[in-house]
């Protein structure tokens, strides 16, 4: 049972060291924001701050001018330069 565990284990460490993906988010800050917007223009924003929701799809930022928008990520790009 002992080995079962140590095999197990192993398995499970290379298969996530495959991953392409990040597994734990560390970077939370951004200070702009690149969206389409409904007319198919870009716009560029200074952010004041920024939240997404649960299902991931929503993104909720406001800007340094105190106006806030909600849009689906697919639409806008958040940076950090």
């Amino acid at each position: 049972m002992k080995k079962f565990k140590i095999i197990l284990a192993v398995a499970a460490l290379i298969t996530l060291a495959g991953c392409n993906n990040q597994l734990i988010d560390t970077n939370w800050v951004f200070k702009e924001a690149i969206c389409r917007m409904p007319d198919g223009t870009s716009k560029e924003f200074n952010l004041k701050s920024w939240k997404n929701f649960e299902d991931g799809d929503m993104v909720q930022f406001t800007t340094t001018d105190g106006d806030v928008y909600l849009t689906h990520s697919s639409n806008c790009f958040l940076i950090n330069r």
